[in-house]
């Protein structure tokens, strides 16, 4: 067996070369055309980059997603008047430009009947479920003992919308295991107390499975969301290179999408884990643990309502998993928002370096995406398990990408102090496969702070750590295994699936 040194060296070779792959292939820009020796690009390759070129219009409007074959594609840009901004490599897929004047119905109607085109749609936006100013509650902090709570402004929520959140109550358990915190090593990081033993953990039985079989996961979960706190001390030594869709290139930093100074304040705390005392109302759905000192200069209307999300998902897998790696792929900018051809274009990266599973903690609403549900299918093709968070909208109509049948569709269940119930906000139905704890879940947050979280977003990267597991001891692992056992749940009611998750009677499906 490689050492785990060697794996990583490994590992890594793969994804710089699937990212000179995709850097390539989705800079068809006039420099990269000019160059393109350098590149090794091929003849197909030069004949996109030269429709480009031809093509090219001062003013673009619409983008929309075009699958064709490579050896048409310029042919069918050409006759519609497109622009080829970039292609998924080794694929028949390309994000393409209309003109600012073109009639977008009109234009979907001719493209879509083109003989030469198997599909044609927008480039539509998907959201991570909190990113709604008018799905949960905002933590109602009380302070006990001598910690200091603030509050800031907060979006509004609409006033016909259930907030689903107990926060008196729901909060208690985080305050008060803030006030005792303690450090612990957990896999090699200090970490705070709060973080490992919380009442999450105990509910799906995190600590029988790592105790009695040794289970700490194995494989790569690769993490489509807003990127992560690459220098997070908790996520040392498994986080591996990931890549920025948002902007083209190599990295994953969440604090690229924030101001300097905002950055600065939260990148550059020297204060201890114990010194963070301070719990701060971030969005609605979050609520940071933060120093004094940070929290009393953070001006939180400067963050993006949706900062953080990658690097607290990405806590929550390692948690579960503390050896599996973990790959960071950003395709969601800080507002929470991002293109269906960057999601599409992340799915076949991570499944070209090599990942186990993908959490998608996300979704496009009830509009189903033929481009997305043809890129589940490719993973689950590939032995590549999909994990969905199911939404927040206390809603029984079905949402995408849970619902699309090869990836499992996570709800919410509720921790403190009445653990085991349906989440308020949580979205449920037949379409959903089980359900995790969603509520005051403690977790990693940029700039080596910690946050409570609450939402779907965070049900899923449990389940998705917990397929790590399954795959150090039952290895390859496709989703019908997973399914087998994963469906060793505790039941709810029949609107959450199998029920929430157990992770020990999932792992003692193989480790025997």
């Amino acid at each position: 067996m490689k050492s785990g040194s060697a794996l990583r060296r490994q590992l890594s070779a793969v994804w710089l070369e699937s990212e000179d792959e995709f850097l390539t292939a989705r800079r068809l820009t006039t420099a990269d055309f000019a160059t393109s020796r350098n590149y090794g690009m091929t003849r197909k390759s030069l004949l996109i980059a030269l429709t480009l070129l031809l093509t090219a219009a001062p003013l673009f409007g619409t983008r929309f997603v075009l699958q064709t074959s490579p050896s048409t594609a310029g042919d069918v840009a050409a006759q519609y008047g497109l622009t080829i901004v970039s292609q998924i490599p080794d694929s028949d897929l390309f994000l393409v430009d209309a003109p600012d004047t073109a009639d977008v119905t009109e234009l979907i109607s001719q493209i879509s009947s083109d003989p030469n085109v198997l599909d044609f749609e927008l480039d539509t936006l998907a959201t991570t479920p909190e990113a709604s100013p008018h799905v949960l509650a905002p933590p109602n902090l009380s302070s006990p003992n001598n910690l200091l709570v603030t509050s800031r402004t907060l979006l509004p929520l609409a006033a016909d919308i259930n907030p689903g959140l107990n926060a008196d109550q729901s909060t208690a358990g985080i305050l008060d295991g803030v006030s005792q915190a303690s450090i612990v090593t957990y896999y090699g990081a200090q970490v705070p107390s709060y973080y490992v033993n919380q009442t999450a953990t105990s509910l799906i039985n995190l600590g029988m499975a790592q105790s009695q079989y040794g289970a700490a996961g194995a494989g790569v979960v690769a993490i489509i969301d807003t990127g992560v706190d690459a220098n997070h001390v908790a996520l040392q030594g498994v986080l591996l290179p990931g890549f920025d869709f948002t902007r083209n290139r190599r990295g994953a930093n969440e604090f690229e999408d924030l101001d300097q100074s905002t950055a600065g304040i939260l990148d550059q705390s020297t204060a201890g884990i114990l010194d963070m005392k301070t719990v701060v109302t971030l969005n609605q759905s979050t609520a940071g643990i933060l120093d004094q000192s940070t929290a009393g200069i953070l001006d939180t209307t400067m963050l993006p309502s949706d900062f953080g999300h990658g690097t607290m998902v990405a806590g929550i897998v390692h948690l579960v998993a503390p050896q599996a790696k973990i790959l960071p792929l950003k395709a969601f900018r800080s507002d929470g928002t991002g293109r269906l051809y960057d999601v599409v274009a992340a799915i076949h990266y991570a499944v070209r370096a090599g990942a186990n599973v993908i959490n998608m903690s996300f979704d496009y609403g009830q509009t189903k995406s033929r481009r997305l549900d043809e890129a589940i299918e490719y993973a689950t093709r590939n032995g590549v398990i999909c994990v969905a968070s199911a939404g927040n909208t206390d809603s029984s109509t079905a949402v995408y990408p849970a619902a699309i049948s090869p990836a499992f569709g996570i709800a919410s269940t509720t921790t403190d102090p009445a653990p085991d119930l349906q989440s308020a906000f949580t979205n449920y139905g037949t379409w959903i496969d089980m359900a995790a704890p969603g509520e005051a879940i403690r977790t990693t947050y940029p700039g080596n702070h910690y946050a409570a979280a609450w939402g779907t977003s965070f049900s899923a990267p449990f389940v998705s750590g917990t397929v790590a597991l399954l795959y150090q001891f039952h290895a390859p692992l496709d989703a019908d295994a997973a399914s087998a056992a994963l469906r060793n749940a505790q039941w709810i009611n029949s609107s959450l699936g199998w029920g929430r998750l157990d992770v020990y009677q999932a792992v003692s499906t193989y480790a025997h």
